[in-house]
């Protein structure tokens, strides 16, 4: 068994280490890829311009991915809580949009750049990657339970939503055990909240082009970036996000090719957003931790 999760480790890290040499390369097929799944759903549903509803896509940009940014980094400073290290609301927003920037272009991911802001502050790389592991579960872990809630079959769902549980429930036991109780139900309570707005999102641009679907439609899409992040090759999942959110979306009987487009322009505001705040956060003046915080790091 252990010869098996070694070989598997290795493997995988040969995906990665061929996807990081040809990161250039996969980005532009990827994104040829990803515009062609985009005009692909736009003429399976007939749609044209003056069918689709900006106020929607206003209200998703404006409202919903601003408090999903700020969740993205309040989880980030309670990385930084677990740890001992303090780290300022402009430093956490800095670190976390550059690092969702990040994932598509020809640099080091999200995980790297976290883990380097967390080292700069004065914690150790093994604490440092064992809180970002810890958080990854806790994603993972909730994208399980809302994604087996929406499965119309019960045992599946059942099975999907517990496992997601327990290891929620572990999760946060293991944080708990670094760090303390309210830091450990705060990264519950960011995950949970960060799901909700990615599924409000969601609904908010089906509206938009004139697709009704019911909540648990919507729900079973929160497994698309479990699905795409264990694909190593493809930076952030570019193409295969969307075609995960294009088979979830046939388990509930929705439009596939709905899916693909409503997760396709997720991403184009989310890029849009982050890259905005990114932007700002570089003109806004704030505190980095003293020395008296980087000791506490230690």
């Amino acid at each position: 068994m252990i010869w098996i999760v070694d070989t598997l480790k290795q493997r995988y890290g040969q995906v990665k280490a061929f996807a990081f040499l040809w990161r250039k390369v996969i980005v532009t097929i990827a994104l040829f890829a990803l515009g062609l799944g985009v005009v692909w759903s736009i003429r399976n549903l007939d749609l044209d311009s003056q069918q689709i509803q900006l106020m929607p896509v206003l209200a998703a940009f404006c409202l919903t991915l601003p408090a999903s940014i700020l969740f993205n980094a309040w989880e980030f400073r309670l990385c930084g809580a677990a740890v001992g290290c303090h780290l300022s609301w402009r430093h956490a927003l800095l670190v976390t949009t550059a690092g969702t920037i990040a994932n598509i272009l020809p640099v080091p991911a999200s995980l790297a750049i976290r883990g380097k802001a967390l080292v700069d502050a004065g914690t150790s790389l093994g604490r440092a990657g064992r809180i970002l592991g810890l958080a990854a579960i806790m994603w993972v872990a909730t994208a399980f339970v809302i994604t087996g809630l929406s499965l119309p079959a019960i045992e599946p769902a059942i099975i999907i939503a517990t496992l997601g549980v327990g290891a929620m429930v572990t999760s946060a036991a293991l944080i708990h055990h670094t760090s303390n109780i309210p830091t450990a139900l705060g990264f519950i309570i960011v995950r949970l909240a960060m799901m909700a707005l990615f599924v409000l999102r969601l609904m908010l641009l089906y509206f938009a082009i004139g697709v009704a679907v019911q909540l648990a439609d919507v729900g079973i899409l929160s497994g698309v970036g479990v699905v795409s992040a264990a694909i190593a090759i493809v930076p952030a999942g570019l193409g295969v996000t969307e075609a995960a959110g294009a088979v979830l979306a046939s388990l509930r009987d929705t439009s596939p090719a709905a899916a693909f487009l409503v997760l396709a322009l997720n991403r184009g505001l989310s890029l849009a957003g982050n890259g905005l705040v990114f932007g700002i956060m570089q003109f806004v003046k704030g505190n980095e931790p003293s020395s008296a915080e980087v000791a506490r790091c230690v």
